[in-house]
């Protein structure tokens, strides 16, 4: 846990308040739940980037389909191609081959913002957690109370020990969204870094270089990015 993940929360009193004092069982704790509160606040996350970042991918998948019109036209469809459709993803896809390096760019951009929100998203789980040991210190420092004013005393540690288990929940929720984004960016790493400079050197080779095997290759590499861009829609569900 970082230091800045990790905020220095009120810890329960030396002495406990009056058993007898009605006021202290209704504000119990209540400078904890106000520290934990300002400290999720201030480290709230960024929108998600996951799916920004997918949304490029798949432009960056369909500019690849601009070497393969047959392919285009399989997955028309019959009546997509009556009705010019084929034609009109070929086009999309030659404009957007040429234009993959800016798309590449906005890509790069979604994915730091991923970074950054995984971040928050760890440094919201630490506050949740650091706020859930905080509060049952509260709940085991309470003092034994009046039997006047049991029933107040009750009500209120009940509704800690509820707050404490809906912490728990939210970090453990943080925690998947944190390793969510990691396996996206993972994935967008793998595709940036290896699939898509393997696809670019098969597919634009010299023409008197270019055979079989290089074809396959950029149809594997092709096939590839597919997968892992199947793989990051599934994990955004």
């Amino acid at each position: 846990m970082s230091a800045d993940a990790a905020p220095a929360l009120p810890e329960p009193p030396a002495s406990p308040p009056a058993a007898r004092d009605a006021q202290a069982a209704s504000g119990y704790a209540a400078p904890l739940l106000e520290a934990v509160a300002q400290a999720l606040a201030a480290r709230a996350a960024a929108p998600d980037a996951g799916a920004a970042l997918v949304q490029e991918l798949e432009r960056i998948q369909h500019a690849l389909q601009a070497r393969d019109p047959q392919r285009i036209r399989r997955d028309s469809g019959l009546l997509g191609r009556l009705l010019g459709r084929d034609l009109e993803r070929q086009a999309e896809a030659e404009t957007l081959q040429a234009q993959l390096g800016v798309v590449l760019l906005r890509a790069d951009g979604h994915a730091e913002a991923l970074q950054r929100a995984g971040q928050a998203h760890a440094d919201m789980a630490d506050v949740a957690e650091a706020g859930m040991a905080a509060l049952e210190r509260w709940i085991a420092a309470a003092p034994a109370p009046d039997p006047a004013l049991a029933p107040a005393w009750s009500r209120r540690l009940d509704h800690l020990r509820r707050l404490a288990a809906a912490w728990r929940l939210e970090a453990a929720q943080w925690r998947l969204l944190q390793q969510q984004g990691d396996d996206l960016l993972q994935r967008y790493r793998h595709i940036r870094e290896v699939l898509l400079p393997a696809w670019r050197q098969a597919a634009t080779a010299p023409q008197a270089a270019r055979g079989g095997d290089q074809a396959t290759r950029a149809a594997q590499a092709q096939r590839h990015i597919l997968a892992e861009l199947q793989a990051m829609r599934a994990r955004l569900r």
